[in-house]
């Protein structure tokens, strides 16, 4: 037998979302379910926050729902059947945490995988200091990029304290640009517990050292002794300091550049592909079978 279709409908994605975007961010599903786009008779309803971050009604509440984000709203249980958010305070069984970093990277060709230490590239130390790359103008981290940049050349090829040259949108010409840098700025825009976004993991990724500021619990996931954590310091000055402290020793960088990224170089339940397949199976599988629609085949 073939695998199952699934009916969707989505709502209050971002701009030029299309459905095949959430086939790409959870590619495992392939296993067992197709994904068809069916805003008038769905079998499951998916929504996320846009516009305003915010959590919006359905058109119609009696369809099946699952609520996905990636941004910093946490879900309200009694508008959705199911949700996925960044959030660990949230006890439901029919909560999964998956952090958007997570499905960011099977989106873009990776895999939370590449981080254990049997698949981590060691890429050589690179030629230039420091990489800040950031669309946002989040205050604390310009205070922190220009303290950092005070002292050592910093590029910006964003936005936010621009003084380089722009770099390719895709994901994969920022790893290349990190690449050849030996520490990355991946202050999060906001402070959550639980909210990890890309930021950390692909400065891991590429082989610089990452200096973080966001997630009060991201030691949970990832190996605290890989990165420098403005929480360890407590000011621009204090972690600038513990930065050019390491550039200026080429086996204390080592050490940090080669710790494992991942707490205990284990892969976190949240990035498991067997878990977050079996919390989707569980949703798919219940949901009922209609009955054949005139023109349709059998499934």
């Amino acid at each position: 037998m073939g695998n199952r279709e699934i009916r969707i409908a989505t709502y209050h994605f971002w701009k030029n979302f299309r459905p095949e975007i959430l086939a790409a961010r959870f590619p495992f599903l392939a296993r067992k379910y197709t994904l068809v786009p069916d805003q008038e008779r769905p079998d499951l309803a998916i929504f996320s926050v846009f516009p305003g971050n915010r959590i919006h009604s359905l058109p119609d509440p009696s369809v099946p729902s699952l609520f996905l984000t990636g941004e910093n709203v946490i879900p309200d249980m009694t508008r959705c059947d199911f949700a996925i958010s960044f959030s660990r305070d949230i006890a439901s069984p029919n909560h999964m945490r998956i952090p958007n970093w997570v499905h960011r990277f099977h989106f873009n060709g990776l895999s939370p995988r590449d981080l254990l230490s049997a698949n981590r590239p060691r890429t050589e130390k690179g030629k230039h200091f420091g990489a800040f790359i950031f669309r946002n103008k989040v205050p604390l981290r310009e205070t922190f990029g220009r303290e950092l940049a005070s002292r050592a050349p910093l590029d910006c090829p964003s936005e936010s304290l621009n003084n380089a040259p722009a770099i390719g949108a895709s994901v994969s010409d920022k790893l290349a640009y990190v690449r050849q840098r030996r520490f990355g700025v991946a202050f999060e825009n906001e402070m959550a517990p639980g909210y990890t976004t890309e930021k950390l993991p692909e400065i891991l990724l590429a082989g610089a050292v990452p200096i973080y500021w966001g997630d009060p619990l991201v030691g949970l996931d990832f190996n605290r002794a890989a990165f420098l954590d403005y929480a360890n310091y407590g000011s621009a000055e204090a972690l600038a300091d513990a930065v050019m402290a390491i550039e200026a020793d080429d086996k204390a960088w080592r050490r940090m550049r080669d710790q494992p990224a991942y707490l205990d170089d284990k892969l976190p339940v949240c990035a498991d592909e067997e878990v977050m397949f079996a919390f989707f199976e569980r949703i798919f599988d219940q949901l009922p079978r209609r009955a054949v629609w005139p023109g349709r085949s059998g499934r």
